[in-house]
């Protein structure tokens, strides 16, 4: 492998919607704090100064430690623009600039999250100095794709791959799963309403009996989550079996086609696992069903 690797100026940032997430905490903080202030002020009617003075402090550590994270700790990290040339990597947070010499790294951790699941990875430098890097920021895999061609001692090339793999399509993987969520309907229906017919098919043909360990309550809601819970499991190895075929169809994109990425061939792959989905669904929870009617 090349050390001397030429790249090309990539600028990168976190992605818009963290940056509304954290607008959000911010407004949502300071309303409670808000609150929790005209609450504690109402009581000076009726309190001594010093008692509500300290009632009032008390409620309002939380808040602003918060607020103290938000502003100090995490908007440095999500508003900061990154720009990657060579082996330099600038990190600009309004008119401070932090250059971080990727010849200089260590040491190279991948969090134990996936970056489906906004985990990331950390390096070290020979200076002591850490950066973290989530999935939420854009194109963090082109750090570690630098570090794999230049530092493949710090890792193994299994685990280089499987996190720039990983990373480079998991913005494909977020778009897939917000589809799915925008089904809702078919959402309902699948970890509601299947389980729960078999849970009343069931119910109407069993006798619970007398046991003094579980009310007739609790006797039922363990039976429609043990429905549920069988439920989800085939649903999860149903969504992974999802996840592979598009993995298999995108591994060898670039970032470019990957960022315009085309998903009406995967509503084809959706509805066609969700054919199956329920078929096998439901002949498990048929099956798991008399199994319960002929014990009880």
């Amino acid at each position: 492998m090349s050390h001397n690797r030429k790249m090309d100026s990539i600028r990168f940032e976190y992605r818009p919607t963290i940056k509304k997430i954290y607008w959000f905490l911010v407004v949502i903080t300071i309303i409670f704090l808000l609150v929790l202030l005209r609450i504690n002020l109402a009581k000076l009617a009726t309190e001594t100064y010093i008692f509500t003075t300290i009632k009032l402090v008390i409620a309002l550590i939380v808040p602003l430690s918060i607020l103290f994270r938000l502003h100090f700790i995490i908007r440095p990290y999500i508003f900061s623009k990154y720009k990657l040339e060579k082996n330099l990597l600038f990190v600009k947070f309004k008119k401070k600039e932090k250059k971080v010499n990727l010849d200089h790294v260590t040491h190279l951790k991948f969090t134990l999250f996936s970056p489906r699941f906004f985990g990331g990875f950390k390096i070290k430098l020979d200076d002591g100095s850490s950066y973290r890097f989530l999935s939420l920021l854009q194109n963090n895999h082109k750090v570690v794709e630098y570090l794999f061609v230049n530092k493949p001692s710090l890792k193994s090339e299994a685990k280089y791959s499987k996190y720039i793999k990983t990373s480079k399509t998991v913005l494909v993987s977020w778009k897939r799963i917000l589809l799915r969520l925008k089904q809702w309907p078919w959402l309902l229906i699948k970890y509601f309403l299947l389980p729960g017919i078999f849970y009343f098919y069931t119910y109407k043909n069993i006798s619970l009996g007398n046991n003094a360990s579980f009310s007739e309550t609790e006797k039922l809601v363990l039976l429609y989550v043990s429905f549920f819970i069988i439920n989800l499991v085939i649903a999860i190895v149903y969504n992974h079996f999802e996840e592979m075929i598009l993995n298999s169809r995108i591994s060898e994109k670039t970032d470019e086609e990957l960022s315009s990425w085309d998903f009406s061939t995967e509503k084809i792959i959706f509805y066609c696992s969700q054919v199956f989905f329920y078929i096998s669904t439901a002949v498990t929870l048929y099956i798991y069903s008399k199994s319960i009617i002929h014990i009880f």
